[in-house]
């Protein structure tokens, strides 16, 4: 039997309105706790992974796995709020102005943020000497689509 906990992270593809890969792996662990929350970015799977490493949930009997994914959504609190918006991504959902993407948002400011948020926690839970997994919820580096499902349209 195994007795240690389960804790995953992602995007919609970890927690959805049927079960994800996540719901199959909490069944062989007897305590799990899924922090996938749909259209949320990296930006938010680093910020809940730090929140629970912060209150104590993830331990030496903790099993994490992390499933990143696209380098096309954008995570934001909004001013006034206490939790992401998990918007999806900038380029396709239609929650982004075309202004803000064409002016602002960099999809290599995405790939540098994600490159040190998995090495962050790749550090942490190996000095932590933590079990962990970490994979991408489709490849970021195929094409042009930066790990989103599909395209429909220019990139910024």
């Amino acid at each position: 039997m195994n007795e240690k906990k389960l804790v995953t992270f992602g995007c919609s593809f970890t927690d959805f309105s049927w079960p994800t890969w996540a719901d199959w792996m909490g069944t062989a662990y007897p305590e799990y706790y899924n922090f996938g929350s749909g259209g949320s970015g990296n930006k938010f799977i680093f910020h809940k992974f730090m929140e629970a490493m912060n209150n104590g949930l993830i331990t030496k009997d903790t099993d994490v796995v992390i499933q990143w994914t696209s380098c096309l959504r954008y995570d934001l609190i909004p001013r006034g709020q206490k939790k992401y918006t998990g918007l999806g991504s900038v380029i396709h959902s239609g929650n982004y102005p075309i202004e803000f993407t064409s002016k602002y948002f960099n999809p290599y400011q995405q790939i540098i943020e994600l490159v040190n948020y998995v090495k962050a926690i790749r550090l942490i839970l190996d000095i932590k000497r933590i079990n962990h997994t970490m994979f991408f919820m489709l490849n970021p580096w195929d094409g042009t689509l930066l790990g989103e499902p599909w395209n429909s349209g220019d990139h910024p």
